[in-house]
């Protein structure tokens, strides 16, 4: 029986208390509860007794037997003091009256109206309740503590023993996560502690190579990434301080040639008209070549912001190559270069128009500047499976292997090529056409090199 049962159970009885047949009522309750039911008056006597009494704690069948009351030999003292009941034999109220007499002492003379507490090890409950008007054999009873005595249902104890359970799981669970927040605490610190001073390194420009790792897969993963940017940082510093010493020769040079010419005029030439001609068509010239210098420094600065973000359109891939090669034919034919070209027509591609066309002219450029003392130069457009492939072949020297994977960096050929222009042509291409999702290559051997791109075909 629940706790909250037993008091619905008092105030049950309380209110039928003034009935005649109330002790029929409280032993049948008793009965249909299993439960020890009795009444004392304030001073501690007992007024009446369940006759489920001897049934539930001396075994006895005979329910003669088992009626208990004022007239009972046992409570023959109808005056029985409180310290003579705590003598009785019987063990039940004696276990319940005797090691409680202070609490009860304490509950008559409270203005509680109830009370309730728990036995022994928790097993048993005991509830009092006052109570008015008590029919008691046909005799009233002003005042009187009904008294309910029951072992407590399994539910209970069972919540009980969670509860203990529980509060020792909870501060076990406290001093292992304790235990467990310094040990992950102490293994972190020094790996975190150090990921930090690397990526400070990295901050001031100092690339470290390796990184520290084997703690846990995330900062594993971070280590691997601080790592891969150290790298990428550092190719990237390398290639501006190669960018920077190849522009600033480049410029030094067309430079020096242009104020020693002007001052040659100024001194020497300046009467002689034809000096000063050949002169002056020099200063022409190397200035062009200044021009072209920095215009190719511009367009590759704007390129790497632009290319990312290209409209795309259906274009016809054949025209484009044709009108390239319009113009390098009309401006290179007198200078003895050979075209040979195989173009198949109508082609197209989704692709800008403009920076297509800007592509195959650095493809071009970069092939006449390379192409051997035959000045031979070999162009092909034509449709593989699902791509339109097209390709620019020199009769050059070729590249040397160690070399081809560096061919796209920025400034790296301008120290090979014959002109002395910009090395800006191709990184300026392998930008493009990695915003046009294209694939590319160079191939080289000693006959020369051949540079390739390939678009989806569209119809």
């Amino acid at each position: 029986m629940t706790v909250s049962n037993i008091k619905k159970t008092v105030n049950s009885l309380a209110e039928d208390s003034n009935k005649e047949n109330f002790q029929n009522i409280v032993d049948e309750t008793a009965e249909k509860n299993s439960i020890f039911i009795f009444i004392t008056d304030y001073s501690g006597n007992v007024l009446y007794g369940v006759n489920e009494y001897r049934n539930l704690y001396d075994g006895s069948k005979n329910k003669e037997e088992k009626k208990y009351n004022l007239n009972s030999p046992h409570f023959s003292n109808s005056n029985a003091t409180s310290s003579s009941m705590m003598g009785w034999e019987i063990g039940a109220v004696k276990k319940l009256l005797s090691s409680n007499a202070e609490k009860i002492s304490q509950f008559v003379n409270s203005e509680a109206e109830y009370m309730g507490y728990s036995l022994g090890n928790g097993s048993s409950y005991i509830y009092g309740q006052k109570i008015t008007n008590i029919n008691l054999s046909g005799k009233i009873i002003e005042k009187g503590i009904l008294y309910i005595h029951t072992s407590l249902d399994a539910g209970n104890m069972t919540t009980r023993i969670l509860q203990v359970q529980l509060l020792w799981v909870s501060a076990l669970s406290l001093i292992l996560a304790s235990i467990f927040s310094y040990f992950i605490s102490h293994k972190f610190e020094k790996p975190v502690y150090n990921i930090l001073k690397q990526a400070e390194k990295i901050s001031k420009g100092k690339f470290p190579k390796e990184f520290e790792k084997g703690f846990c897969t995330e900062l594993d993963e971070l280590s691997d990434t601080l790592k891969e940017m150290a790298f990428s940082l550092e190719k990237l510093e390398k290639l501006r301080r190669e960018l920077l010493a190849g522009i600033s020769h480049d410029l030094r040079t067309p430079l020096t040639m242009i104020r020693g010419y002007s001052e040659m005029i100024r001194e020497i030439s300046w009467n002689d008209e034809e000096r000063r001609n050949q002169d002056l068509t020099i200063i022409i010239h190397e200035t062009d070549r200044l021009t072209a210098l920095v215009n190719e420094i511009l367009e590759y600065s704007s390129m790497q912001s632009v290319a990312r973000n290209l409209t795309m359109d259906k274009a016809d891939i054949s025209s484009i190559v044709k009108n390239v090669l319009r113009i390098f034919e009309t401006f290179y034919a007198g200078h003895g270069y050979i075209i040979k070209k195989t173009i198949e027509p109508d082609l197209w591609i989704r692709g800008n128009e403009k920076y297509i066309e800007r592509v195959i002219q650095n493809f071009m450029d970069n092939a006449v500047n390379h192409t051997g003392n035959n000045r031979k130069i070999d162009i092909y457009l034509r449709k593989i499976e699902n791509n339109i492939r097209f390709e620019v072949k020199d009769y050059g020297q070729g590249i040397k292997e160690e070399e081809i994977a560096d061919i796209w960096d920025r400034y790296y050929t301008s120290r090979n090529m014959k002109n002395n222009i910009s090395g800006l042509g191709l990184s300026i291409a392998r930008e493009i056409l990695t915003s046009h999702n294209a694939h590319f290559g160079v191939e080289s051997d000693g006959t020369g090199s051949l540079f390739w791109f390939e678009l989806e075909s569209v119809d």
